[in-house]
């Protein structure tokens, strides 16, 4: 049922930062997310935090600001454990990491409710950047735990991202060669569309 369902939303899953859009019904055009609405940044690290104290896990700026001072652990390279099928330690314990990540999304969606306070998701489009079927099952699993099944969830490489980002645009500007630059902590990838007009 897809009752009081509106929000299409695009989350940008990386390794060491993430990004969330919601398309914006009024001007129809994605707008960004943003962890801090009065930051000009629109990526926030993807780490969880657990502090020491209290055990209450905490995410974006909030985790930094408390692995920095000490008074947390951090739970990095989410996106790479889920991957592996691996664990991820913690305080001292194994977590498992479908299960950090879940909590990720949740505090990551939590944004959203700032922006659209009465409005549940429809659809939402995860990328990552490469096709990984153990990080993609992952990820709907860890969904599921919030009660977003897979049939309103999509998950698509960056490459893919892009193809469909250029097709949507009007036909002048993807009829001859069209490029992406892509430069992460990984360096720096182009990406072309060739269009074969035979």
């Amino acid at each position: 049922m897809s009752e009081g369902r509106s929000l299409l939303i695009g989350f940008d899953l990386c390794n060491d930062y993430s990004q969330i859009s919601c398309f914006n019904n009024t001007t129809f055009e994605p707008e960004t997310i943003k962890y801090n609405s009065d930051s000009e940044d629109e990526l926030f690290s993807t780490v969880m935090a657990l502090t020491k104290d209290t055990n209450e896990w905490l995410f974006g700026d909030d985790a930094d600001a408390a692995i920095a001072s000490g008074t947390a652990d951090a739970a990095r390279d989410i996106v790479k454990a889920v991957s592996n099928n691996e664990n991820i330690k913690i305080n001292d314990k194994e977590v498992n990491s479908i299960d950090i990540l879940a909590i990720f999304f949740r505090k990551s969606l939590s944004l959203i409710k700032k922006y659209h306070p009465n409005d549940v998701i429809l659809k939402m489009v995860v990328t990552i950047e490469t096709t990984n079927m153990t990080l993609i099952n992952g990820i709907f699993k860890a969904l599921d735990m919030l009660g977003i099944n897979r049939d309103r969830v999509s998950v698509q490489s960056h490459s893919q991202s892009y193809i469909y980002y250029a097709l949507s645009q009007r036909k002048e500007l993807w009829v001859n060669d069209v490029g992406l630059f892509h430069f992460d902590i990984d360096g720096l990838k182009y990406y072309q569309i060739n269009l074969d007009r035979r």
